[in-house]
C-alpha cells in the first residue's frame, strides 16, 4: 500500500495485535465499570425504595399532626365560644327588659276596643308604659347590678318564674 507516496505499509498483524490487546484491557475495564454501575443501580434503586418508604412515613405523619391540630383548635374554639351559649336564655332576659311590644301584643290588647280613635289611643298608652316600665327596669339593674342581695333577690324571682311554668332546674 502506497502512503503518502511511501513504499511504507501498515504491519497488519502488528494493528490486530494492538487491536486485541486494547480491546482486552478496554474489555476489563469496561467489564469492571459495567459492574460497578450495576452496584451503584442497585444503591440507587434501593434509595428510591427507602424514599418511597420514608415518604409514606412522612404523610401517615402529617396526617396525625393534621388531626391532632385540628383536635386541638376545635377544643380551644369551643372553650372561647362556651360562654356565648348562655345567650340564649340572657336574649330571653334581655327581651323582658326592652320597650319594644310586638303587634300581636298590641292585636291582643286592643282586641275588643272597636272605635279606631280609642283604639290608637290605647296602643299608644301600651307602648308608652312599656317604654317607662323598661326604663325603669333597666335603671334599676344598671343601678344594682353589683349588689348581691339584688343578684339573689333576681335570681330566686327568675327560679319562681321557671318553677311556675314547670322548667326543669
Amino acid at each position: 500500500m502506497d502512503w503518502l507516496g511511501s513504499e511504507r505499509t501498515f504491519n497488519t498483524d502488528r494493528l490486530n495485535r494492538i487491536e486485541k490487546a486494547a480491546g482486552a484491557v478496554s474489555g476489563r475495564v469496561l467489564n469492571r465499570q459495567r459492574a460497578r454501575v450495576d452496584t451503584l443501580r442497585a444503591k440507587v434503586r434501593k434509595a428510591k425504595q427507602d424514599l418511597e418508604v420514608a415518604k409514606a412515613a412522612l404523610s401517615r405523619e402529617q396526617e396525625v399532626d393534621v388531626a391532632i391540630l385540628s383536635r386541638a383548635i376545635s377544643n380551644h374554639l369551643v372553650r372561647l365560644v362556651a360562654p356565648i351559649f348562655p345567650m340564649g336564655p340572657a336574649w330571653t332576659l334581655l327581651r323582658v327588659v326592652t320597650a319594644h311590644v310586638s303587634a300581636e301584643e298590641i292585636a291582643t290588647e286592643t282586641e275588643f276596643v272597636l272605635d279606631p280613635r280609642r283604639k290608637v289611643r290605647v296602643e299608644k298608652e301600651i307602648k308608652d308604659e312599656r317604654v317607662e316600665l323598661s326604663r325603669k327596669l333597666q335603671a334599676a339593674l344598671d343601678l344594682w347590678a353589683s349588689d348581691k342581695g339584688f343578684g339573689r333577690d333576681m335570681r330566686e324571682a327568675m327560679v319562681a318564674v321557671a318553677k311556675k311554668y314547670e322548667a326543669p332546674i
